[in-house]
């Protein structure tokens, strides 16, 4: 009788085998992750039903001048940092925009509604005065004894800055400590500040300012403030110069929110209320049909790089970040774009493991770790001290407190050891005294605990 033998295993057939499985085991956890969220059927209707925008507002004047800017304050006629009139056109054009875009096709309601309609805005007047213009554009007033031609009046709300979690405006010196740490020790970010040491050099020599990394962009900012109201340029200011400035200006945009954890203790507020607006529509049919939000392009910058869709691109005045809710039978889809104010159209902004139309479960849990409610903003923006910087604040106390303890302990011991050879002293006399009763001690022994007593 012969015996089959029975095959081998080899250690690369095992090997392969596990290789197999594993994959097998990924592809399918996959297809079942991928599977859980409801699919956008493109050949079945759908309706918009939440219309959530975030946008910069219009030209302004620049935030400052430099000490030797030869146009200087005085030529802009609201002061620094204001909207200006080319601004508040932009705006008004662009609500007329939107009002094709989104009212023309009765997506949004044709007139002003208190219950659908809701204009946030941060507590500086340039996005306060950019959401009034575009509101007029978007909602024109439609009363016919209306003195006031085509405007209307529409609500737009604020906070004040040193209390606004929503916009990320108020102080958080975890967010600020965490950007210098990383400041301090990424390449990327001293490299940066070392290959424009010329630039600032120029600058310093011209400009009568100290420039360095931290002061660049100001000058940067009111060089392209200038220049877009065609405002002549001093002679130093070369094209050459120019250009460089700009893609300073460009480089420091892309830096702003590069240190891990920045961008959700600045925007992580705003993206946990768009979030939870349109869970509350899906959830319960809230009357709103339109949030605005009017702030500004650091608020552009953090949102859209908490939600990982950045471009790396300093934001245009006026440009948009427009998140959309639809409907389709019981399910909810988000669609994100984004408006440059360049183009006709805005284009797809999609987040990273998201298709374009997006299930709204699916939206949430890619950016959950991004979220943080403004409630919590507070807590979360507490600095967080390392040992090294605890022992640094509170080193003189920490060493009276030691000094104290060692003190206390001494004493403490001291006073143990006294009491213990007092003890021992009363123990041994007692002892010879028993012995002196039994008649085992000597005379000389008796002088002695007489002395000794």
């Amino acid at each position: 009788m012969v015996l089959e033998r029975r095959p081998q295993w080899t250690r690369r057939a095992f090997l392969t085998s596990w290789i197999v499985i594993c994959l097998k085991f990924c592809v399918s956890v996959a297809a079942h992750t991928s599977s859980s969220y409801p699919q956008f059927q493109e050949q079945q209707p759908s309706r918009l039903v939440l219309v959530q925008m975030l946008f910069r507002h219009g030209d302004r004047s620049p935030i400052s001048v430099y000490p030797t800017d030869p146009n200087g304050a005085a030529v802009w006629q609201q002061g620094l940092g204001q909207l200006t009139q080319v601004g508040m056109k932009q705006a008004y054009n662009y609500g007329k925009e939107l009002r094709q875009r989104y009212i023309g096709p009765g997506i949004l309601p044709p007139n002003y509604n208190r219950s659908e309609v809701y204009v946030r805005s941060t507590d500086v007047d340039r996005t306060i005065m950019t959401a009034q213009s575009l509101l007029t554009g978007l909602y024109p007033s439609n009363f016919s004894d209306w003195e006031f031609g085509t405007w209307q009046p529409i609500p737009v709300h604020m906070e004040s800055g040193n209390s606004d979690q929503l916009f990320g405006h108020a102080m958080c010196p975890q967010l600020e400590k965490v950007k210098r740490e990383w400041q301090s020790r990424s390449e990327k970010f001293l490299n940066f500040h070392a290959r424009n040491k010329m630039l600032y050099d120029v600058l310093s020599s011209h400009t009568g300012m100290n420039v360095a990394g931290e002061n660049v962009g100001g000058i940067a900012d009111t060089v392209f403030c200038e220049t877009q109201h065609n405002m002549t340029q001093p002679a130093w200011l070369t094209q050459n110069i120019h250009t460089k400035l700009m893609e300073v200006r460009n480089q420091a945009t892309e830096l702003a929110f590069a240190a891990s954890g920045t961008a959700r203790l600045f925007a992580g507020p705003l993206l946990a209320d768009i979030i939870s607006n349109m869970e509350q529509k899906a959830k319960n049919g809230s009357a709103y049909k339109l949030l605005l939000f009017s702030a500004h392009d650091s608020t552009v910058i953090g949102l859209s790089s908490a939600m990982g869709v950045f471009n790396n691109l300093h934001p245009p005045y006026l440009c948009s970040i427009i998140i959309e809710l639809f409907q389709q039978g019981g399910n909810f889809f988000v669609r994100t774009l984004f408006h440059n104010h360049s183009a006709e159209v805005p284009y797809n902004m999609t987040v990273h493991g998201c298709p374009i139309m997006c299930p709204l479960e699916q939206f949430s849990d890619l950016l959950q770790d991004q979220i943080l409610p403004s409630k919590d903003r507070a807590v979360a923006c507490a600095e967080s001290k390392s040992v090294s910087d605890i022992l640094k604040q509170n080193a003189i106390p920490a060493l009276v407190g030691a000094v104290m303890v060692l003190i206390a302990l001494i004493v403490c011991v001291t006073y143990k050891l006294v009491k213990l050879k007092k003890q021992q002293r009363q123990t041994n006399l007692r002892y010879r005294q028993l012995l002196q009763e039994n008649g085992e001690v000597e005379t000389d022994d008796e002088e002695d605990l007489e002395s000794a007593s």
